[in-house]
Order: structure tokens, then sequence, then C-alpha cells
């Protein structure tokens, strides 16, 4: 019988992911089998004054653990006499670690026993090559499984995607499919809401401050009180209810699990000791598409994630006769860098190249244009394309139509023979395998020389499948070309009576202006400005400004 001790008895209970995992589901690792397990021992062997620390579902790899802690701080305070596990990996299984924590509780005079394993460190003299050797085998053990359970992870991701934690604001899980997201009625038209707030120019503060005039509940309030899926209900305790931030719009409209698809791991473990997040290579993501009904469409989902990127001033500032209806739009033509916006010192603002206020003429030149100037020459080509929209809308599409495919018609006619002979070889490739197969059949050629030429034309075969899709693709480019004319004339067609700009006119039409540097033309001092609209991109008819002297 071991001898009573005064101070606390520790028992060490924990139970991981990789434990359930490895074990199968069984129910010999369970935490309750480990108390039962535990309070049996320390009742046999006198020990008293039991206390149970527990970390159910906490990883050996880390000894950051809550209840594992406790204990330490408790033994730090001289509060326990012994520590008692079921076997040493329930201490962890980081070897190096858990040596170190053993050596710890011999200088705090605390006694250490792994029950199965056998240990005691009151009968070891530190000879025993058999407890580290076991906790190396713990820690390859606990390294195995977090390599299964990732390629577990992995292959359910490429079977259709995971959604793990809360659904997204906006939807909600089909019942009894945890992996699929069904359109939440309730909080579908808010984000969508969201998306139409920024396609119009808004900024995350401002669509923020929106939300909260409407009293709309944020998504940790709208989900307190609902049911999990499971029985139990979400329990958050929220202040503000109607109190949104800027982040969370942000974080909304720059999910793309908003435009259908399911994006996996995008994240990983920078080990299976150390569970801090690294961000993956994006060709290493796992993307689903269409893998539940889309809230956006991803051309207005990408035409977004550029907008969100510019920093939006205080709307105090924006109340100004010259005010920027421009905000984020206007690029340079020679090295693409947004052009810088200035106000305050100009009575009627001024566009300039960001890279050349920063760098001066080594880097870009200025590409100086008056915010007057630019209004004026977009308000009259929107008149111009709304006029001809509300006319005839069959032929405006025509037109549109005609100059896009003019300036591409020589392309497609190339990338069309293209095709079609990539098509033909693919299909007599498929007649060589065969061949070559029967042949290796019937001993006309041997299995060897069979592997090498079938491999010589699979190889082959894979790329020429490759670039016959991406031909594919681009023919058939031309019916979303006709559907986006629709869309662009429907839209355009609206603004005929339009007299000036505003913010949320010019991000609905358009995606972004282009502006060239200056040059002289017939003596004259002339400046070409693109702009490209939403749906039909630059449909040539490049803009000219007369340069004043």
């Amino acid at each position: 019988m071991l001898k009573q001790q005064e101070k606390k008895t520790a028992l060490y209970c924990r139970l991981s992911q990789e434990d359930k995992f490895g074990n199968n589901g069984g129910d010999s690792s369970s935490i309750q089998t480990q108390k039962v397990m535990l309070s049996k021992f320390a009742e046999e062997n006198g020990l008293r004054n039991c206390e149970f620390y527990v970390d159910d579902g906490a990883s050996g790899t880390t000894f950051e653990r809550e209840d594992f802690q406790r204990m330490i701080s408790d033994i730090e305070d001289g509060k326990v006499g012994c520590v008692i596990t079921k076997d040493l990996s329930r201490l962890g299984r980081n070897y190096l670690e858990a040596g170190r924590y053993r050596e710890m509780f011999t200088e705090c005079g605390v006694r250490y026993i792994a029950m199965a394993d056998g240990y005691d460190s009151t009968t070891d003299d530190g000879g025993d090559i058999a407890t580290p050797i076991k906790e190396i085998i713990h820690e390859f053990y606990a390294r195995d499984c977090s390599r299964k359970v990732k390629a577990s992870y992995r292959t359910k991701a490429q079977n259709g995607g995971v959604v793990t934690g809360i659904p997204p604001y906006g939807y909600s899980r089909v019942a009894g499919e945890k992996n699929k997201l069904e359109v939440n009625p309730e909080t579908a038209p808010t984000v969508q809401r969201m998306f139409q707030m920024a396609l119009a120019g808004k900024s995350p503060h401002q669509i923020a401050k929106a939300l909260m005039d409407d009293k709309t509940l944020t998504p940790k309030a709208y989900l307190d009180g609902t049911d999990k899926g499971n029985g139990e209900t979400y329990n958050f305790t929220v202040k503000y209810p109607y109190k949104w931030g800027h982040t969370t719009v942000q974080a909304i409209l720059t999910n793309p699990i908003y435009t259908g698809k399911i994006v996996c791991m995008k994240l990983a473990n920078k080990s299976f000791k150390n569970k801090k997040k690294i961000a993956r290579p994006q060709e290493d993501w796992i993307v689903t598409e269409n893998a539940h009904e889309a809230l956006v469409s991803q051309q207005d989902f990408d035409t977004i994630q550029e907008r969100v990127k510019v920093k939006h001033r205080p709307p105090s500032e924006d109340n100004t006769p010259n005010k920027n209806v421009f905000r984020g739009m206007v690029f340079c033509n020679d090295c693409n860098r947004r052009l810088s916006y200035s106000g305050k010192r100009h009575l009627n603002g001024i566009f300039r190249c960001y890279g050349n206020i920063r760098y001066g003429n080594v880097e870009c030149s200025s590409h100086y244009i008056r915010l007057e100037n630019l209004l004026s020459l977009v308000l009259r080509d929107i008149q111009r394309h709304a006029g001809l929209a509300a006319e005839s809308s069959a032929k405006y599409v025509k037109q549109l139509l005609r100059i896009s495919e003019s300036e591409r018609q020589g392309e497609m006619a190339t990338s069309k023979k293209e095709a079609d002979k990539a098509h033909k070889r693919l299909t007599e490739i498929d007649t060589l395998i065969q061949k070559l197969y029967e042949d290796m059949t019937f001993g006309v050629i041997t299995r060897e020389r069979f592997m090498s030429m079938s491999a010589n034309l699979e190889a082959e075969q894979a790329a020429l499948k490759i670039r016959y899709d991406e031909l594919t693709e681009y023919l058939e480019s031309s019916v979303e070309n006709a559907r986006n004319a629709e869309l662009f004339a429907e839209l355009v067609r609206q603004y005929t009576d339009i007299t000036e700009l505003d913010s949320e006119l010019v991000h609905t039409l358009i995606e972004k202006i282009v502006v060239h540097e200056t040059e002289v033309v017939n003596g004259e001092k002339v400046k070409r400005v693109d702009i490209f609209y939403r749906f039909i991109g630059n449909i040539g008819g490049e803009v000219e400004i007369v340069q004043a002297a």
C-alpha cells in the first residue's frame, strides 16, 4: 500500500481528436473510462484528496492546454503531491516536452505515475531506456494520426467540399447534410443587399452604417438562441445586436462562398506539433464549383474585390463641391497603378499617377487629368450608350457584338481551326492506343514496347486535351458575350435622362477607367481615356480630351 499524501492527487485525463481517430471511435480511451481507471487506482493505492484535471479534445502535441496549465500552476504553488495519468501519452505526445515536464515534477517533489506503462517516478533512477522510447513512439503515433486526418480531410474536400463550424451568414445547413448549404431566406436578402451596395460604390463603413440604421441583426445576434442542428442552441452574449463592424462587412464581401463555391485547404498547421495556422499557396487550395446556390455572380464578386481594397475617407470629407465619384476606379495606362486624387489644393480636383507622385518621372509620368474633364467625358459617353440602347436595344446589342467580334474575328477563326485539329488528333490517339494493345495481346509487340509507346501517346493526349479545353472555352465565350451585351443594354438604357454623375451610378455601370499620357496629334495636345464598362469592357471608341494650353 502506497503512503497516503496530504497534498492533492492530480488525476489528469486527456482525449484528442487524434486519439478518437486512431481508436476508430472506440471507448477505451474515453474521458469517462480514464476517470474510472484513475479513481480506482488512487483508491487501491491509498492516494487521497483527488482532483480531476480534464482536457477533452486537446492535442497531445501541444502543452498549452487549459486544465494541464491549471495543474502546472497548482504544482508550482505546492498544492499537488502526485500526478497520475492512464499512460505516458496522456501527458503528451511531444517526447522532448514530456520529458521536460517529468523532470519538473521531480524538481518540485511531485510523484508521477503512468498506470498502463508501469512508470512510477519514485522507482525511476533515470536508467530505464523504455520510457523515452515509449514517448518517441507516442510522438510518431501523433504524427501518423495527423497525416491520416489531413488525408481524410483532403479527400472529403476533393469530393465536394467541407463546411466546418457555423454556416456562413446568408446560408444554413441542409437538414441531415452537414456539408451542404442552402439559402437562408431570412438572411440571404441582407447579404445580396450588401453586395449591391458595394457594387454601387459604397464602402464597408457605409454599408455597416446603413445596416445599423435599419436595425439589421448582426450575424452573431441573429444566431443567438437558434438551433445548431444537433438539438443544442447557440448561446451568445450580444450587448449591441445591431452594431455592424466594417470588418464583418468586408469579410462577407470577400468570401468566395457567396459565389456558390466552397474553398478548402486555404490554411495549414505549421506542423503537427505547432497548431499555428499559415496560409497555403493558392494553387494548393481545393475549390468545389457550384456547391450551392450563389448569392452573387462571379463577375460582380470579382468587381467588388478591387473596390473593397480602396481606402475610403469618412463621408464628411466627401461632401465637397469637387467630390470624387471615381474613387478607386481610375488607373494609369503605363504602370497600372491607381491615379491619386487631390481635391483640397485644386479648385476642381485633379488625378495624378501615384508612381509619379512617389518616385518622380523615373518611375512614371504624371498622367494628369482634371476631375471636371473626366466627369464631362464619362457623362457624354454614358449618355451616348444610353441613347443608343433606348432607341433600339436589339440593334445596339448587335453593334456591341460586332465591335467585339471584329476585334477578335481573325483570332476566333484560328482558334476554331486549331480546336478542330486537336479534336481529330485526340480521336486518332485513342485509336492508336487501342491498336497497340491489340498488337501486344497477339504478340506483335512486347509488353515493354507497348508500355513505352502508349506512355508517349498518353502524354501527348493529356497536353492536347488541356489545350483543346482552353480553345473550346474561348470559342464558347462568344455566347457569353451576347448575354453580357444584353445585360449592359438593359442596364444602361435606364440612364437616358441623366445630367450629372454620382458615385452610385458610376460604380453601377463602370469597372475601371484607364488614362493615357498626353500626346501631341496634329499640333494639339490630346489625352486618351479608355472606359471599361461592366459586362462588355472597353468596346473601342477611345475618348479624346483636348487639353487646354
